[in-house]
């Protein structure tokens, strides 16, 4: 009886397979609150738009300010701390709002997004960041740390 209770036991725990929150493999989703995003280089807004964006097509990463300016601007390199983390999975609207350079695509297309709210004394209007990859329904996957390196280049970094 004793082996039998040890056995379920067991396969339900071979079963609890947790994800990784370190490294390049775990998921953008699982930052700590409290991290740190270094801005290395400095960042262009276009005039007429809140976001610079890095990464184009099927990913990307957008740095999204509050203050819209006529001229475009620049976020200087600094320190931002996440205050918080969240993450989104919506349809693909592309097709209907004719989006250049984008294949046509169905409703079974989304966006899976990670927000990272930031704070800064030095860049109060630094509002978030926002990455994330184009992807199907049925198997979309959050962008990993690794991903997240690769599209932000030397822009940026995420340390604990």
């Amino acid at each position: 009886m004793k082996s039998a209770a040890a056995l379920v036991l067991l396969i339900g725990l071979a079963g609890c397979q947790s994800l990784p929150t370190a490294g390049p493999d775990a998921y953008l989703s699982t930052t700590p609150v409290g991290s740190r995003l270094v801005l290395h280089k400095p960042l262009t807004v276009p005039g007429g738009t809140t976001v610079a964006t890095l990464g184009k097509g099927l990913r990307r990463c957008e740095l999204e300010i509050r203050t819209l300016r006529a001229d475009r601007s620049q976020v200087q390199p600094g320190e931002f701390r996440v205050t918080q983390v969240a993450q989104y999975t919506a349809p693909e609207f592309a097709e209907l709002l004719m989006i250049p350079n984008l294949p046509p695509i169905g409703s079974d297309v989304v966006w899976c997004d990670t927000r990272l709210y930031l704070a800064s004394e030095v860049h109060p209007d630094v509002m978030y960041l926002t990455c994330g990859q184009r992807a199907d329904a049925s198997r979309h996957e959050p962008l990993t740390r690794g991903d997240f390196a690769e599209i932000v280049g030397d822009y940026m970094t995420l340390a604990p």
